[in-house]
Order: structure tokens, then C-alpha cells, then sequence
């Protein structure tokens, strides 16, 4: 999960716009951890804060909130319920500087309404520098900014089950995301190494991940077909023995929809 703090962007703007239009510590850290989780292979949903409930929480494995100045302190107990439950959280930044609304967005009196769980033992990770707001800023150093990323997760997620798509070694220039409606299971393969002044677009090389299967698909055997815009793209499937199952998937130019059902 990303915290998504609209208070944080709202606190940027002045009489005139914002305070700075070319740094905008919130917003530009939230678009770097959203876009370097998606060139991670990483599967993760928004999580704004008017949602920041246990039943929003109870299904994340990882909790971001990234560089949001604002922090509401009445939501700080839902936040610790869920780390005490075992949720992972990282904390980056000013974060929780300020209160919420009902607090009129004054200064947190201990410096932010997150200091219990900044100072939490077990399942939180402070970050005082946001690696996703320098990696949103960068230009051609952003591979080089990914890293500190990646190591964050790593660590916040050690001892935990695979995430729901594992894809080592994989180019960050093509996305994976999943969606199931229960009976099949649905891959989006979707390139992104395009070459903006000339428009060439490098298709992918031959691809294989592995993902976790909804309950639906049983335990017998798969099929997998992919569904795409121009040429056909082979594709198998194989189970595996811990509920998930490694896919490999042929060249793709553009886009293609990995379907996997049973066999």
C-alpha cells in the first residue's frame, strides 16, 4: 500500500499556487514510490488517507507513507493496531510534521504524530531522505535511484512470503499487473522500451515470473493463452508446488493479457 495524503498537497498551495511547482515534497515522492514499485514488478494500490482503516489495512503486507508532512494523530492508532498485527511499515521524511485537519494542520508538539511508531523496535523503517521523491526528480541517474528503493523493500519485507508477482532480473521497461476475477487469472505484459524521438519501440525478450494463483484455480492443471494487439505470443504454464505458478511468456512488442485458467 502507498498513503496517498491530499492534506499534504493542499498544505503546498498558496494564494498564488503552489509553494514551489518544481518540488512537491508529497506528490513528488508518491508518483516516484508508484512508479518505482510498478518498474519493480511490485503490485501495490493507493491508499488515501480518508481510507486508512483495519479493513483497508488487513489485506497489505507494506504500508508506505512517503514524505507526507501531514499526518492525522487520530489515525496513528489504527496504524500501530495493524504493525502490532504484523504489518510492515516505511516511513520516509517530514512525515506526520503536521496534524490533520481536525487539528487545524498544526505542528506535531513531538515533532510528528508518527514518533511512536518512527521509534517502533519491530515492522517500521524510517527513511529520513525519500529515495521515491529523488527518483521521481532524476532523469538519466533514475536506474541508479531505483536501488535504494529496492533495498528498502527487501528489507522491510524479510521473512515474509513471495510477493504476489516475483520477477528477478527482469527489465524494468516491462510492467506486470495482475487481476483475477476468482476462476482465471489475468497477467498484463506491457512494454515500455520505447524510443521517444524516433518512436522504436524494442520488443521485449522472451519473459518468466512467477504469481500467486487465486483459491479458484484448485490444484489441477493450468492453461495459459495470451491475448494481444498484433502477432501471437506463446505462452506456457507451470504449477508449482507452493500455490503459485512460473509463467514464461515469448517476445512481446507492445502489450499482451496472459489468461490462466484451468486445464
Amino acid at each position: 500500500g502507498l498513503y496517498y495524503s491530499s492534506s499534504s498537497q493542499i498544505i503546498e498551495m498558496l494564494p498564488g499556487g503552489f509553494r514551489n511547482h518544481a518540488d512537491q515534497p508529497h506528490s513528488f515522492a508518491f508518483y516516484g514510490w508508484a512508479t518505482a514499485l510498478t518498474r519493480l514488478h511490485v503490485q501495490w494500490r493507493a491508499i488515501p488517507e480518508w481510507k486508512l482503516t483495519p479493513e483497508t489495512l488487513a489485506p497489505l503486507r507494506l504500508l508506505i507513507v512517503a514524505e507526507s508532512p501531514v499526518f492525522p494523530a487520530e489515525d496513528v492508532p489504527v496504524l500501530e493496531a495493524w504493525v502490532r498485527a504484523g504489518g510492515r511499515l516505511i516511513v520516509t521524511g517530514q512525515s506526520g510534521a503536521r496534524t490533520g485537519e481536525a487539528g487545524n494542520f498544526e505542528r506535531a508538539p513531538d515533532g510528528s504524530t508518527l514518533s511512536p511508531l518512527i521509534s517502533a523496535p519491530e515492522g517500521v523503517r524510517y527513511l529520513e531522505a525519500d529515495p521515491g521523491r529523488f527518483f521521481y526528480m532524476a532523469d538519466a541517474e533514475r536506474p541508479a535511484r531505483l536501488e535504494p528503493i529496492a533495498e528498502a523493500l527487501a528489507a522491510s519485507l524479510e521473512g515474509l512470503e513471495p510477493l504476489l508477482v516475483t520477477a528477478d532480473g527482469m527489465a524494468w521497461e516491462v510492467g506486470l499487473s495482475t487481476f483475477t476475477d476468482g476462476r482465471r487469472l489475468f497477467v498484463d505484459v506491457s512494454n515500455t522500451d520505447i524510443d521517444l524521438p524516433t518512436d522504436a519501440v524494442t520488443p521485449t525478450p522472451a519473459l518468466t515470473f512467477t504469481v500467486a494463483l487465486p483459491e479458484g484455480l484448485g490444484t489441477g492443471e493450468l492453461r495459459a493463452r495470451a491475448l494481444t494487439p498484433g502477432a501471437d505470443v506463446p505462452v506456457s504454464v507451470r504449477r508449482l508446488p507452493d500455490g503459485r505458478a512460473e509463467v514464461s511468456v515469448g517476445s512481446v512488442e507492445v502489450y499482451a493479457c496472459v489468461v490462466i485458467e484451468a486445464g
